[in-house]
């Protein structure tokens, strides 16, 4: 005798249904028997009255199991709204059940069946929400089920004003199922979704007790007909109401959304445990299966060949199916909430408007910040700081780009004689690319754009001091062999700066940034980028540090060449650029390290920072530069401005120099403690050098 495999499934419905998963896991049972399949199915069915579960209690449940990676239930029955969420943990049923997924209407595979493109869960049932009409009164003053909210409401109007004068106090107008269970949130989402402009449109981009009243007073009324109108779900419990799809905007739109259960398997358990699954979910969805339990239990199934099965339709109201098809499905996004959790927050705040004080406006406001992190964007629907500095940049790039032509210019030639026209190319892009990292803070953030803003950042003001290294080097040393060599192999030292610097930057890839998640609840939600690794933390510190030293070796050539007559001008200018730099920094680094909640704040500051930065040392190198050619009308002025930069050795040179290689010479003669103020008084010197020729 081959022993059965058992396999277990978990399920939660309400007793509406109870007979239905009971009949189900029996049928399959007998099946197996028949085809000796030696599967055996272990139903676990909870419900409101047998547990103390509710549908939020037995989702948190299920995530709790899959998220262990348990395999203690084989097949899970679920909402059908949680595949999102659930769909990591289940198996791809396209991969097994391709027959059975062809019958199923393809809106409803992609609405509520997808993971990341897999199919992970299939319906077995559709709950549709339905508009009951009492046709007691709609005949009694000769009105039809309405088709539209306007209509609803004057019909609605019409008939009460009557029955209130004949002293019918007990009829209600119309309820809304707007309580503070998940149906709730349905109604909103119905709401919402009925102002589309036409049946097959996607959701668009929302006052009194009685529309807070639960299931158990709705099925009083439906019962007792003393309604009106009444939402709820498709019942065929009273002859009393006529059912038809819940109104919308305009007459052909409805409301009506569907919800239903489905059959997903457990990708933790076993390939054996696994195939006999599959043959149950085959079982379960296969179109001989739900034809005969939409016959026998009168449910609605996403198979829509059925509503034009004879058979079927002599039991179900095919037409009343057909007129809300595509099917409609309500969808959370869960980027930053689970599920049950949204539900709870949208619901909330949709009421503090319904049921509170406050405006349209501040409700949906907070309610789209519940699903989605606002992004730093030039839409200036989102916020108008975005669109100014973006603007400011286009603006500050054409200006740079375009003062390019300022080195060719025969008036100016003396005031950039500082570096080649080659190098000053070097040097604004170095400027570009610290200006352009600001780009890296629109739209959604991520790791690379993390990345790539710091080495944006950092290496693009490196790149604009290597020829500016390279030209004081020169200029420290001149007739020397070190700046022989570098006039003539200046790209060599620059390029291998470069190769440097890039070696280190890439350091950050190994261990990468991370996307920090801030959550506000009375502000925007967004994202920006965080450092948690501990290398990660060394790479970028290292960074910083190598940048540093970039910043001393440049401000220790200025010291040494500080009263050099051919270069004050340059050197006041490159010092400056250090200290912009130094200020920069220290902003960037205190930015993140401390706690900044306010999305337009956080990037405002990283922006005006960005911008100041790469504006400063342009203005400081090259913009100066252009205003004082331009301001600067006689020659003398010119020369007291900038020096004259020439090779003249004249006697004061000399006798300079030969002071200079005495106090050399004594000084190898010195003592230790000589020796060091010797050194100290070498290096003021080279600081009172008034031309670069002296002492060579």
């Amino acid at each position: 005798v081959i022993k059965a495999v058992v396999i277990k499934a978990l399920a939660f419905t309400y007793n509406e249904r109870v007979q239905l998963y009971t009949s189900l896991k029996n049928d399959f049972n007998t099946y197996s028997k028949a085809k000796s399949l030696n599967i055996s199915l272990d139903l676990t069915i909870l419900t409101p009255q047998n547990s103390t579960s509710t549908l939020n209690d037995y989702s948190s449940m299920i995530q709790t199991l899959l998220s262990k990676n348990s395999d203690k239930y084989d097949i899970y029955l679920f909402y059908s709204s949680y595949a999102e969420e659930y769909g990591k943990h289940l198996v791809n049923l396209n991969d097994y059940l391709e027959e059975n997924i062809k019958n199923y209407d393809p809106h409803t595979i992609s609405s509520v069946c997808l993971y990341e493109d897999k199919i992970v869960g299939l319906p077995i049932t559709l709950d549709i929400d339905t508009l009951f009409s009492n046709q007691i009164y709609l005949t009694r003053y000769n009105k039809t089920p309405p088709k539209t909210w306007e209509e609803l409401i004057e019909t609605s109007k019409y008939i009460i004003e009557r029955e209130l004068a004949n002293n019918n106090t007990d009829l209600i107008a119309y309820n809304g199922l707007v309580n503070d269970s998940e149906e709730g949130n349905v109604a909103i989402y119905e709401f919402i979704h009925s102002f589309r402009n036409e049946q097959d449109s996607p959701h668009p981009s929302l006052n009194n007790v009685i529309f807070k009243k639960d299931d158990g007073y709705l099925l009083e009324k439906v019962f007792t007909g003393t309604a009106l109108f009444l939402k709820f779900w498709y019942l065929e419990y009273s002859p009393l109401y006529t059912l038809t799809p819940l109104p919308g905007a305009k007459e052909g739109v409805s409301s009506s959304i569907a919800g239903g259960y489905s059959i997903g398997i457990c990708k933790y358990i076993d390939e054996d445990r696994k195939l006999a699954a599959i043959e149950i979910v085959k079982f379960f969805t296969s179109k001989d299966t739900l034809k005969k339990y939409m016959i026998q239990e009168h449910i609605f199934t996403p198979i829509t060949s059925l509503y034009d099965d004879k058979d079927v339709c002599a039991v179900i109201n095919c037409n009343f199916v057909k007129e809300i098809l595509p099917f409609s499905f309500v969808s959370f996004d869960t980027e930053i909430y689970p599920i049950d959790e949204y539900n709870e927050k949208f619901r909330n705040e949709i009421y503090g408007f319904i049921y509170g004080n406050k405006t349209v406006e501040e409700v949906v406001d907070k309610a789209i910040n519940l699903s989605k992190y606002t992004v730093f964007s030039i839409n200036p629907e989102d916020n108008f700081v975005g669109l100014a500095f973006f603007i400011i940049f286009i603006l500050t790039t054409i200006i740079m780009v375009t003062s390019l032509v300022f080195l060719h210019i025969k008036k100016l030639n003396r005031y950039f004689e500082f570096l080649s026209n080659d190098s000053w190319m070097i040097f604004m892009i170095g400027i570009f690319m610290m200006s352009c990292s600001i780009l890296t803070l629109y739209g959604k953030m991520t790791p690379f754009k993390c990345h790539l803003k710091i080495i944006l950042l950092t290496l693009g003001f490196n790149i604009c001091m290597y020829p500016i290294i390279c030209q004081l080097i020169i200029n420290f040393s001149v007739n020397s062999k070190v700046s022989l060599w570098l006039t003539i192999h200046k790209y060599y030292f620059i390029f291998g700066m470069l190769a440097f610097n890039i070696l280190i930057e890439s350091l950050i890839f190994i261990q990468p940034y991370e996307i920090q998640n801030i959550i506000n609840e009375n502000d925007k939600n967004f994202q920006k980028c965080k450092m948690f690794g501990n290398f990660g933390k060394f790479a970028l510190n290292l960074i910083f540090v190598y940048e540093a030293i970039i910043m001393l070796i440049t401000a220790t050539l200025i010291f040494l060449e500080w009263n050099m007559k051919e270069q004050q001008i340059d050197n006041k200018l490159v010092i400056s650029s250090v200290f912009v730099e130094i200020i920069s920094l220290v902003i960037f680094i205190i930015i993140n390290n401390i706690t900044i909640d306010h999305h337009v704040g956080y990037n405002a500051i990283v922006a005006c920072n960005i911008i100041f930065t790469s504006l400063s040392n342009y203005i400081l190198n090259f913009g100066v530069r252009t205003i004082i050619g331009y301001m600067v009308k006689e020659e003398g002025i010119l020369n007291k401005s900038f020096g004259v930069r020439n090779s003249r050795h004249d006697s004061e040179n000399k006798q300079s120099g030969s002071k200079t290689s005495n106090s050399i010479s004594e000084g190898k003669n010195s003592s230790s403690d000589t020796r060091k103020s010797n050194i100290t008084g070498k290096l003021l010197d080279f600081h009172n050098r008034q031309t670069k020729y002296q002492n060579q």
